[in-house]
């Protein structure tokens, strides 16, 4: 068939062998006839017919050109031969034999041979083995029931191996179309997937971690690790009718804590409490992410039981304070022994040096003026020694007027003047916690001298809602805060500040450069 350009537009496979030229659409019908101006004078006349003779070297074969009244199936096939050379996906017309009338490829890198090769043969001669009988059984298949056929297989192209899709769409009772297309990229994406979503399976079974998966709205489980019915003691299907209020002994919290993971306020909580099947509670510690899924917003939630890990902090905090107890109990004794004996040997000393002296001689009480010298200084040593040690009024007075006297004996020599303030009762502590805040407040005041430049400290002692509140302030010059508190070298700001956390207290520190500096200690107290 050809247009009355002379541009050939379709060939039947006939027409392929008898020419013996693959591609004559490459071609015009006048280049193929021995006198293409008989042609031409056709194509202008009426005549409905006429015969021609091909361009062979000796005569050969005649044929009967023929005027097509019906101009739009031309159209019809040039469209048609347009839109399969358009289209990326490869293109072959086939026989019922499974023989190649047609092909064309969007991507002629795509096909197994050039593409004259493919035309008048046989897929089971094009193709290797497997896949030539992948598609010829397709072929049969969509010729017998009359319906498209489906069919994968791959190739090896230029040293990498490609997959394709072939689809058998029958156009008559012998033969059909395939539309084959390379899916490559969509084949490797998958297996990708399929790893990747492996690898996510097995981390989510392995791992020892309490693993869940919910919808934000309903807040139902869809899916559980083995470490979560471990933890909470249901099976995985029980889980899966549940929510998470159902585990949750905070459920109010719960909602909240949901709605803010939700929206990526919230992607960890330090602590909440779960309820196990048999009712038990049990603290856990839980991250959360939460991700989109067609409609619906999933949380991801990690959930870790940190009951012995609590466990473990009670028992460093008891440690701690048998430990703090325990060297208090020692600056009490090493204290004590100064104060009974060195001291007062001291002041035993003193006393016969006095008498010494009023018995002798002018001048030999002027030889034993250095030496009483020396012996009341070494008393007021022993005394400052004693009280840095463990000061009396701590235990005997309590620690507010134990801070009075601190403040007292070490501010005001030098030259800082010295305001102090406290609730009346004072609130009842125990030895470990009133030691910790004595030593807390007596590092403040050290700092004050040696950094702050001050000219006056004032200190509160304040008890309410079952708490203890400590403020330190002066005008010195301040500082820039950091994520850490100072240290001044003695007992320690900053473990100061994890022995209050572990007791449930804190320590906050506002200072600018220039503005001075205020100290808040905090502490939970028994007051009833």
């Amino acid at each position: 068939m050809f247009d009355r350009a002379g541009e050939i537009v379709y060939t039947n496979p006939g027409a392929l062998d008898l020419l013996g030229h693959q591609h004559p659409g490459d071609r015009t019908i006048f280049d193929l006839l021995r006198d293409p101006d008989s042609v031409r004078a056709f194509l202008k006349g009426s005549d409905k017919s006429c015969r021609v003779q091909l361009a062979w070297p000796q005569p050969g074969p005649c044929l009967v050109l023929r005027q097509l009244e019906d101009t739009g199936l031309v159209a019809a096939v040039r469209s048609e031969r347009a839109m399969m050379s358009a289209a990326p996906d490869l293109t072959f017309h086939l026989d019922c034999d499974g023989k190649i009338l047609d092909c064309h490829a969007g991507d002629p890198d795509l096909l197994y041979l050039r593409p004259e090769q493919f035309l008048g043969r046989n897929v089971a001669e094009v193709l290797p083995p497997q896949p030539a009988r992948a598609m010829c059984n397709a072929l049969r298949l969509a010729l017998e029931v009359h319906q498209p056929q489906n069919v994968e297989y791959s190739l090896e192209l230029r040293g990498d191996v490609h997959h394709f899709e072939a689809r058998f769409v029958p156009c008559g009772l012998r033969d059909a179309v395939a539309i084959v297309r390379d899916i490559t990229d969509h084949r490797r994406a998958g297996d990708a997937l399929r790893q990747s979503e492996d690898r996510y399976r097995r981390l989510f079974a392995t791992v020892s971690d309490a693993i869940v998966l919910f919808d934000s709205d309903n807040l139902r489980f869809l899916d559980v690790n083995d470490a979560a019915v471990a933890a909470y003691g249901y099976s995985r299907e029980e889980l899966l009718r549940m929510t998470v209020l159902d585990v949750s002994a905070e459920p109010e919290q719960t909602r909240t804590s949901v709605r803010l993971a939700a929206t990526g306020e919230l992607a960890r909580i330090p602590l909440r409490f779960h309820l196990r099947k048999d009712g038990s509670a049990f603290p856990v510690e839980i991250s959360a992410s939460s991700f989109q899924q067609g409609e619906r917003r999933l949380i991801c939630g990690v959930i870790r039981d940190v009951t012995e890990r609590r466990k473990a902090e009670a028992q460093l905090r008891r440690l701690a304070s048998q430990l703090v107890l325990a060297e208090e109990r020692e600056r009490r004794r090493i204290a004590a022994d100064l104060h009974d004996r060195l001291a007062q040997n001291l002041a035993m000393c003193l006393i016969r040096v006095g008498l010494l002296q009023e018995k002798s001689s002018e001048e030999v009480r002027a030889s034993l003026d250095p030496v009483r010298e020396l012996l009341e200084d070494s008393i007021q040593r022993a005394q400052s020694l004693t009280f840095e040690l463990s000061p009396p009024a701590l235990y005997d007075l309590g620690l507010p007027e134990a801070v009075r006297s601190l403040g007292e004996r070490l501010l005001k020599p030098h030259g800082l003047r010295f305001e102090f303030r406290s609730t009346e009762p004072s609130p009842p502590l125990g030895n470990d916690l009133r030691v910790l805040l004595f030593r807390a407040i007596r590092e403040l005041f050290i700092n004050v001298i040696k950094h702050a430049r001050a000219t006056w400290v004032k200190t509160g002692v304040t008890a309410r809602e079952g708490r203890i509140e400590i403020v330190v302030e002066d005008d010195g010059i301040g500082f820039e805060t950091g994520p850490e508190p100072v240290d001044g070298g003695g007992f320690g700001l900053f473990n100061v500040r994890e022995r209050l956390g572990q007791m449930g207290g804190g320590m906050e520190i506002s200072a600018t450069p220039g503005s001075g500096t205020r100290v808040l200690l905090t502490a939970p107290v028994d007051l009833g």
